[in-house]
């Protein structure tokens, strides 16, 4: 445990209560709220600063147990204390069944993920709220750039994701320092636990921020990032349809090629349902299809494009699509591209790809016809993260599904955690 154990007042001036007044004040939602707290100095701040701001009552302290460490459990329960006495309610979510042998931080950030969304939708909570810092978005960016990242790489971690489709994550203190927030916890006689795994050299991110990187001022770059995907949205609205086999066609006449080809990666990641985007040289070969003749043909990203003056057709290539069973209650997303839920409560579910050109889901089922199953087209990675800067990239999409807009962020002021201070 570090920290202070004094009851010294917290000055009013400090910029962690001030960005935690100025989150809740530019709310749009008055349901409560959930943040994620592990017991370290930033999360412990963060619920300390948004309970002093929003009153009793209205935070819910979530907290995952990843079960990868002895002491875990007893964190948790340190956490949930603390949580009382500062006037919230606690859960503990856990992380249960086998780990992975390698990738353990990927696919732990992915049970967070998660945990805390399937938490925000049975407690009916408005957004989960986590701790980030202007420290993590330094050291993000700079591992991006050590990996000649460009464009939507080096906006760094959005100000707040939708997961899902369904659950907002905000990050209000994204702008703030780690020594302002321990300050804070210090006047306030607040402790916090030191993870073991901050201080390991084995993590890329522990090296830089031995090292010591600067903050950024991302501003700019969101601002520039939001527009692009505006027009983006603008032309798939105006441009693209999708029909009943999953075949999408793009209208290019009169359109600039980088707008062109940013609205084709979209509708890419959306027909071929992969989990990366495009890599430099998928992106590279979709240029030259375009700056070729006014005929041809190519398959990147697991789909088939044909471009024959300036009109585009993209589908699903025929290959490897997923033959699956789904047990009865089961959700799961077929393909990359369907989201399909067996309401069945006794028989299984059996999909495999039919239609026109063997891409489309064909469901085979067995009983009495009970509950029917529920299908949704996916919108490609925007589906399962969506960026706040991505929203009218991401609705067009939501048109080429068949279904209304994306929910709206509540946090109104996001913009503003752009800049640390």
């Amino acid at each position: 445990m570090a920290g202070s154990s004094s009851d010294a007042a917290q000055p009013d001036g400090s910029p962690v209560l001030r960005a935690a007044a100025r989150f809740l004040n530019s709310l749009s939602d008055s349901r409560a709220i959930g943040v994620a707290i592990s017991g370290g100095s930033d999360s412990t701040g963060l619920l300390s600063a948004l309970c002093r701001s929003a009153g009793h009552g209205r935070i819910v302290a979530l907290t995952v147990d990843h079960g990868l460490r002895p002491q875990s459990g007893a964190e948790a329960k340190h956490v949930a204390g603390l949580a009382e006495r500062l006037g919230a309610r606690h859960e503990t979510l856990h992380w249960l069944g086998a780990k992975p042998k390698t990738g353990i931080q990927a696919a732990a950030r992915q049970a967070r993920y998660a945990l805390l969304s399937g938490a925000a939708r049975r407690l009916d909570l408005c957004a989960i709220v986590t701790a980030h810092t202007a420290g993590d978005q330094a050291e993000t960016l700079a591992m991006r750039q050590a990996r000649s990242s460009e464009g939507e790489g080096l906006t760094g971690i959005p100000p707040a994701t939708l997961y899902d489709e369904a659950v907002w994550f905000l990050r209000p203190f994204l702008h703030l320092s780690r020594a302002a927030i321990r300050a804070h916890l210090s006047a306030s006689g607040l402790g916090w636990i030191d993870d073991p795994s901050n201080g390991d050299r084995r993590f890329e991110r522990v090296r830089l921020r031995e090292a010591g990187v600067a903050a950024e001022n991302l501003t700019a770059r969101w601002r520039s990032r939001t527009q692009r995907a505006a027009e983006a949205g603008e032309a798939i609205g105006a441009r693209a349809v999708r029909d009943e086999d999953d075949l999408f066609r793009f209208d290019l006449s009169g359109l600039d090629r980088d707008l062109a080809l940013d609205c084709l990666r979209s509708l890419i990641d959306m027909a071929g349902g992969r989990a990366r985007g495009l890599d430099r040289h998928g992106r590279e070969r979709l240029g030259e299809l375009l700056d070729g003749s006014d005929v041809g043909r190519l398959t990147v990203g697991r789909v088939l494009i044909q471009h024959r003056g300036s009109d585009i057709a993209l589908r699903r290539e025929r290959r490897n699509v997923a033959e699956i069973s789904i047990e009865p209650g089961r959700r799961i997303l077929w393909d990359g591209r369907y989201r399909i839920e067996n309401r069945d409560p006794v028989e299984c579910l059996s999909i495999a790809g039919g239609g026109r050109y063997g891409i489309s889901p064909e469901l085979v089922r067995k009983g009495d016809g009970s509950g029917a199953p529920e299908i949704a087209r996916s919108c490609g990675r925007l589906s399962r993260l969506m960026p706040v800067f991505e929203a009218a990239r991401a609705d067009a999409l939501g048109g080429l599904a068949g279904r209304m807009r994306f929910p709206r962020c509540p946090w109104r002021d996001w913009m503003a955690v752009g800049e640390p201070i």
